[in-house]
């Protein structure tokens, strides 16, 4: 039996932007012969293009999805019409999903859709001002907070309960403490 492996191309280390879109997840590899592509969602709910069957890619381009099944270690299958064989899948390695800002559901309270994060100010437990969110991004491990710091520099900050004090929806405004500060001029 002959496999057909092609190397994936190496993604960026985050989604890129695309303005009143949320990046849902990046097609990462194909699955099997008849054209299913491997997913990895960068949402909570793994599933959640079942819901919203037709996410776009970076330039626009609409993917009508079939159906998503748990079946891969690190995502999801999907089925999407009109790829019928492993080369077609393949070609499309490397894909940024987005839905549309205003199709996403609401969150339960203390939970955040990154849209929501975006725009938001940054200040010290100190209240000194740190920057502002530009982005938020999964990187595997967990949630990371891109934050054009006062100074101008792009700072990432993960997003989690060590660094992350307090997110006051209200105010628009994330509160976390100096440790944070070590990720200033990596």
């Amino acid at each position: 039996m002959t496999t057909h492996t092609k190397p994936q191309k190496p993604l960026p280390k985050k989604p890129p932007i695309k303005d009143g879109f949320y990046c849902v997840g990046v097609i990462f590899d194909a699955h099997g012969t008849s054209g299913d592509v491997k997913i990895k969602p960068f949402t909570e709910n793994q599933l959640i293009l079942n819901e919203f069957k037709n996410p776009v890619d970076e330039n626009g381009k609409e993917f009508k999805i079939k159906n998503v099944r748990t079946g891969s270690r690190r995502g999801v299958v999907a089925n999407l019409k009109g790829i019928t064989n492993r080369n077609m899948a393949e070609e499309l390695l490397g894909t940024y999903l987005y839905l549309a800002n205003e199709t996403l559901v609401a969150t339960k309270e203390g939970e955040f859709n990154y849209t929501d994060l975006i725009g938001m100010l940054v200040e010290l437990e100190t209240g000194e001002n740190f920057g502002k969110v530009k982005d938020v991004f999964d990187n595997g491990a967990h949630d990371v907070l891109t934050i054009t710091h006062v100074d101008g520099e792009e700072v990432l900050v993960p997003f989690v309960d060590e660094y992350v004090i307090e997110i006051n929806e209200k105010a628009k405004k994330i509160i976390i403490n100096e440790d944070a500060c070590q990720f200033v001029g990596l």
